[in-house]
């Protein structure tokens, strides 16, 4: 019993460790409803006390056309999109297209953690 005492902790830590490795980037661009509501919604849950500690980086690019060709050909139809990478293995990424469910967005950062 004692010693599963000692490994919470360090299990804990470890997760939070994990989740420092997670960047999220949102497309967006100028003048998208859409795109403020889910900007807004993800702040919202990256201040959330069971995500906060974990210093998740939020990233925003403006996908407008005349500054950035290659995410405007991307996304130009599908913004807002999010981005979920795992900053030190830059395979692990999960994408969320228009609506951000928290549910959906929790998932996928545990898939890339």
């Amino acid at each position: 019993m004692m010693n599963r005492l000692l490994l919470r902790p360090f299990s804990k830590n470890a997760r939070l460790l994990a989740l420092s490795d997670v960047q999220l980037t949102l497309f967006s661009k100028p003048n998208c409803g859409l795109c403020e509501e889910a900007k807004e919604n993800l702040q919202e849950l990256l201040d959330d006390e069971k995500l906060k500690s974990a210093h998740i980086k939020l990233k925003e690019v403006n996908i407008n056309e005349l500054q950035n060709q290659k995410w405007w050909k991307a996304y130009c139809f599908d913004i807002p999109v999010l981005h979920i990478e795992n900053t030190a293995n830059k395979d692990l990424i999960e994408k969320v297209f228009h609506r951000m469910d928290e549910e959906e967005i929790l998932g996928k950062i545990n898939k890339v953690k």
